[in-house]
């Protein structure tokens, strides 16, 4: 059984559409943020806000016109998605980026946001998506979130643990594929930081993520599903888990830090040399052990192969 990827695509409008209904900043949803600009005076941004809502409902409706087995032009779900990611980012960059607290409710709509525009962006290369890795992603988040929330060492850099959850990423993007690995480390990382109360760092959670895409984009290189994980493969993978984990944690996630948070350099260069250190050598020892153990329990048959 098949899921079609770009109807999956439209649960980020439904999530933008709840986010708009929560609070987004200063203890207000959209509509109130929406009615505050048009009492000041400022039609424009009052109507940019109304318009993320729009959009993202006819997002929603382009979804179920599809579940309907209709057709509809792929270019309006691209000019729903633009639009709604368009309007709300000028908001942020004109309105809310100085001194304004974002709520529970902008999280929310950034998640939607993602989840749209990746799976959108997918669909083009990978029309279906099968049950199997739906739950696999379900599995594999959970997982993920528990080790990273309650099996955590700290390394004595602020903020900064030695983190088991990204054994479990890397195998099931080995496993899975660039999706499976894309979304297991998206959910998983963004529910533990909801967890801890602090709201969600971006920066951090787009690292895992891009981890477990990066990992899973080589994943027939594995051989994990055909019981073919040997000597070379092991190699193969952690030269890529490796280079990946200096990539995001020693370049793009810092960097990230010091232009949206204006974080200081050396702090977050630091934390990401341990954390790509530490995640090498995690994945290493114990994400090559259990993919030994799980493509030998397979053998040859490939009984769980990945689509």
């Amino acid at each position: 059984m098949k899921i079609d990827f770009r109807i999956i695509a439209k649960i980020g409008f439904l999530l933008v559409i709840i986010g708009f209904c929560m609070p987004i900043a200063c203890d207000m949803n959209g509509f109130q943020l929406g009615n505050v600009m048009f009492d000041n005076n400022d039609a424009l941004t009052g109507v940019l806000f109304y318009l993320v809502f729009a959009s993202a409902l006819a997002g929603l409706a382009i979804g179920i016109i599809l579940l309907l087995k209709k057709k509809v032009p792929v270019i309006y779900d691209w000019i729903a998605l633009v639009v709604c990611v368009a309007c709300g980012l000028i908001i942020y960059f004109t309105k809310l980026n100085e001194g304004v607290g974002l709520q529970s409710g902008a999280n929310v709509i950034l998640i939607g946001w993602i989840i749209a525009l990746v799976l959108q962006m997918a669909c083009a290369k990978f029309s279906n998506i099968s049950v199997k890795i739906v739950v696999a992603i379900g599995i594999g988040a959970a997982l993920m979130f528990i080790l990273m929330r309650f099996v955590a060492i700290p390394t004595g850099i602020p903020n900064t643990n030695i983190n088991f959850g990204i054994a479990i990423l890397s195998v099931f993007a080995a496993i899975y594929g660039p999706i499976a690995g894309f979304f297991i480390g998206l959910i998983a990382h963004t529910l533990v930081d909801l967890s801890w109360g602090w709201g969600v760092w971006w920066t951090w959670v787009a690292g895992s993520a891009l981890f477990g895409l990066a990992v899973g984009y080589f994943f027939k290189w594995y051989k994990v599903n055909d019981g073919g994980f040997g000597m070379k493969q092991c190699i193969t993978f952690n030269i890529i888990q490796v280079a990946a984990n200096l990539v995001i944690w020693l370049g793009i996630a810092p960097t990230l830090d010091i232009f949206i948070y204006g974080e200081p350099a050396n702090k977050v260069y630091t934390q990401g040399i341990v954390i790509a250190l530490a995640n090498a050598a995690v994945v290493l020892i114990l994400g090559s052990l259990l993919l030994f153990c799980y493509s030998k329990s397979i053998g040859k048959s490939g009984s769980l192969r990945a689509e």
